[in-house]
């Protein structure tokens, strides 16, 4: 990321699409268990359980695609852009190199004095 930290699609896909997964996952595990623990509760109900699983699936799938989607297109335009952004940074850090080389260079002749001044 080159130091400038996570951009928006970033962190939508951190603190959205993590936290639906794992809470529908959390969902469907504590459904499977308790359906184990306590059949006599779930079996009878287990229609309305998995309506509810897939009610909250949808929403939740629908998000999903879509932010996956935006994050698909961001890593693409990153990787389109990266040769330019280090053109840049080696085109930076050699002019940079270059302007402590001359400052280097006049330190030193004004240290020496100019070979006529004496």
């Amino acid at each position: 990321m080159n130091g400038r930290g996570p951009n928006e699609v970033e962190k939508n896909f951190r603190y959205i699409l993590i936290p639906v997964v794992y809470a529908w996952l959390a969902a469907a595990v504590g459904l499977v268990g308790y359906g184990l623990y306590k059949p006599e509760d779930v079996i009878p109900n287990l229609e309305g359980y998995l309506a509810l699983l897939a009610i909250l699936a949808a929403p939740a799938t629908l998000a999903i695609s879509e932010i996956n989607r935006l994050y698909a297109e961001n890593q693409a335009a990153k990787i389109q852009l990266e040769p330019d952004i280090i053109r840049h940074e080696i085109k930076s850090a050699t002019d940079q190199q270059k302007h402590e080389n001359i400052m280097d260079a006049e330190e030193r002749r004004d240290r020496l004095g100019s070979p006529g001044e004496e």
